[in-house]
């Protein structure tokens, strides 16, 4: 196992219970081990918006992992993306970027990337 996915596991079972990690800083952390195995990275943002009369409403990112246990609201997530996987600690091992929002947010977002 790569030093990027034994932190993603590490950092998974951290937050077992509640997400308290900084989203951003946990992205480029993974981003930067990436990058010194040699892989192309990225950090992706996830935000769910709509527009309403001509007015941009954000909605809620809640993340489908901790349904029922007192579930964090976001209007933005961010994660980092190699190689067409997601690293995200609300997963274990890294996902398809192709399903990613669907299962982390149950909503089939689009991903931004920004580095």
């Amino acid at each position: 196992m790569n030093d990027a996915a034994v932190h993603l596991q590490r950092l998974h079972d951290e937050t077992r219970e509640t997400y308290s990690l900084n989203c951003l800083t946990v992205a480029n952390e993974l981003r930067a081990l990436l990058i010194a195995q040699g892989r192309s990275a990225s950090v992706l943002r996830l935000r769910s918006h709509t527009v309403r009369d001509g007015q941009l409403v954000v909605g809620p990112l809640i993340p489908l992992r901790y349904i029922g246990r007192g579930a964090p609201t976001w209007t933005t997530h961010y994660a980092c993306c190699a190689d067409g996987l997601v690293y995200d600690p609300l997963f274990a091992a890294p996902v398809p970027i192709d399903s990613y929002a669907l299962r982390a947010f149950g909503e089939p977002l689009a991903p931004e990337f920004i580095e």
